[in-house]
C-alpha cells in the first residue's frame, strides 16, 4: 500500500512539473512569422498594430515591419526578454504567455504600455 501511494504521489508532483515546465523561447521562435492576433495601447485595444509581423531566423536576424517598412535588425533573448537589437530602434519585448503558436509579450514604445499577442504562421 505504502509503494501505491508513494507512486500516486510522484505520479501526481511529475505531472505538475510537466505542465509548467514553460518551452523554450530561444527554440519556438525561430522558423515562422509571427503575425499579430490583437493588441492593447495603454489597456485599451488598438488597431495600429494590426499588420505588425516579426520574422525570427535562426541565426539572430529579425525581420519586421515595426518602422512601417520592412527591414532587419538582430534579436537575442535574455532573462525571458526578446530583445530587439541594431536596427532603426532597440525594444524590449517581456515574454508574459508563450506555446509553440502563440506568444504574448508586453513592451513600452514612445512612452506606450503595448501587451501584443501574437500567432505563429509558416513561412
Amino acid at each position: 500500500m505504502r509503494k501505491l501511494r508513494a507512486f500516486a504521489a510522484l505520479s501526481v508532483l511529475l505531472f505538475f512539473i510537466a505542465c509548467s515546465v514553460k518551452p523554450d523561447i530561444q527554440e519556438v521562435l525561430p522558423g515562422g512569422r509571427w503575425v499579430v492576433a490583437s493588441a492593447t495601447r495603454d489597456g485599451k485595444p488598438t488597431g495600429t498594430l494590426t499588420d505588425l509581423y516579426f520574422e525570427f531566423h535562426a541565426n539572430d536576424s529579425l525581420v519586421t515591419n515595426i518602422t512601417g517598412v520592412p527591414g532587419e535588425m538582430r534579436w537575442y533573448v535574455q532573462d525571458g526578454v526578446i530583445q530587439q537589437r541594431k536596427g532603426s530602434f532597440d525594444a524590449d519585448y517581456k515574454v508574459q504567455k508563450m506555446t509553440a503558436d502563440e506568444m504574448e509579450v508586453a513592451t513600452t514604445l514612445n512612452g506606450s504600455e503595448f501587451v501584443i499577442l501574437f500567432s505563429k504562421r509558416a513561412f
